[in-house]
């Protein structure tokens, strides 16, 4: 038997209290949450009622595989990162049929679950602190006194050190 997998697509303003519970029961708490379940008739008529907040379709062996070996702890859900070049071109709050997100995506959304990553993103001070040993002195200094002021005059002293040089990483 082959098995569901669910994302919640929209988020937790407005909705309605049976909804709310429904998406509860499945385990979709808040945005971009995923919860695998069988594909039975009690689960498609709880998929039915919350179609218009969550994407769904078949899943195949291999993309669960990758999401339980990212699995955290004994959640019966999985936290995923929202996908990389969005849910699609209407948005999410279209039918996947439509160009949207929301709605059944059958077999495609083994894509989508590849594209979000598996899982939230923890390294992105790991990379910011890579990023910042390759950067010459004069520039990091400048790099941080615009992240600590914002003045667009500490933009145009790194414009100027750029144009002198330094080349850009």
């Amino acid at each position: 038997m082959a098995n569901l997998a669910i994302i919640r697509v929209r988020g937790l303003m407005h909705v309605e209290r049976s909804v709310s519970d429904t998406l509860n029961m499945l385990r979709l708490y808040r945005k971009n949450y995923c919860a695998v379940v069988p594909d039975t008739a009690v689960y498609k008529g709880m998929v039915s009622k919350v179609k218009s907040y969550i994407t769904y379709g078949t899943i195949d062996n291999e993309t669960e595989k990758l999401l339980e070996k990212r699995k955290q702890g004994d959640n019966k859900f999985y936290r995923l990162n929202s996908p990389k070049k969005g849910y699609g071109r209407k948005g999410i709050k279209v039918a996947f049929s439509n160009g949207g997100a929301l709605g059944d995506r059958k077999e495609k959304i083994n894509d989508l679950i590849k594209l979000t990553d598996g899982v939230k993103r923890r390294n992105t001070e790991v990379r910011a602190i890579a990023a910042a040993k390759e950067m010459p002195e004069a520039e990091r200094k400048l790099t941080r006194k615009s992240q600590a002021i914002g003045t667009s005059k500490d933009i145009l002293e790194k414009r100027d050190l750029l144009k002198k040089g330094w080349s850009k990483r």
